[in-house]
């Protein structure tokens, strides 16, 4: 599996200088060297998620190397801050957490569900 540091090089190659993507993410050029040097083994979500949002690469494909380079259909940018705050959260986590809070996830809205809906069955 390749680095952080080899997929940010590889969706910058060519197409953006540091300068550029430190600007992107608020942060100087030399961090983004750091990063793409792999001097900077953990870069903070909201710095890769940035980098993926101007690269237009698949944030967990840069921040895990998980899936592909090209983009998923959901945009960052098209949902609400609090969606994209948790879609953040969870693209961080290590991977092997991903099936168990997604659990979570799924057990929380069916409960929702039920209390909005009533029970199943229940007709």
């Amino acid at each position: 599996m390749s680095t952080f540091a080899e997929r940010l090089r590889e969706a910058i190659a060519g197409r953006y200088s540091y300068a550029q993507i430190g600007a992107a993410c608020g942060v100087s050029r030399t961090a983004v060297s750091r990063w793409a040097n792999g001097k900077v083994t953990q870069v903070r979500s909201q710095y890769a998620f940035a980098v993926a949002e101007k690269c237009q690469v698949d944030p967990q494909w840069l921040i895990s190397g998980i899936g592909t380079k090209e983009r998923s259909g959901v945009m960052i940018n098209t949902m609400r801050p609090q969606q994209a705050a948790l879609l953040r959260d969870f693209e961080s986590m290590p991977p092997e957490l991903h099936a168990p809070v997604r659990a979570i996830i799924e057990a929380l809205a069916e409960r929702s569900s039920v209390r909005r809906n009533g029970p199943r069955g229940a007709e």
